[in-house]
C-alpha cells in the first residue's frame, strides 16, 4: 500500500518514549503503530452518517484542553494587558 499524506504529530518526551517502547516491543515502527490507531479511530469513532462519536476517555481528554486553553487564553490576556506601555 502507498501511502500519500504526511502527518507530523507532536508528541511529548513521556509519550513518545512509550510509543518506541511499544513499537521496539512489537517489531514494528512509531509510525505504523500511529496510522493503526488512526485507522482504528476513524473506523471505530466515525458513524455512517459522518457524525463523530467519541469514547468516554477521549471525550474527557478534549474537556479538560478545552479547560486550560481558556485559562492559558485568559492568562495571556491578563499578560498582554498589563504590558501595554502607559501613555
Amino acid at each position: 500500500m502507498a501511502f500519500k499524506a504526511q502527518l507530523p504529530v507532536r508528541l511529548d518526551p513521556d509519550t513518545e518514549s512509550r510509543l518506541e517502547d511499544v513499537a521496539r516491543r512489537t517489531g514494528t515502527t512509531k509510525s505504523s503503530l500511529i496510522r493503526m490507531l488512526a485507522k482504528q479511530f476513524v473506523d471505530e469513532c466515525v458513524k455512517p452518517d459522518g457524525s463523530v462519536i467519541f469514547p468516554a476517555s477521549i471525550q474527557t481528554a478534549f474537556e479538560i484542553r478545552d479547560a486550560r486553553s481558556v485559562s492559558q487564553a485568559r492568562r495571556e490576556a491578563k499578560v498582554s494587558y498589563k504590558s501595554k506601555p502607559k501613555k
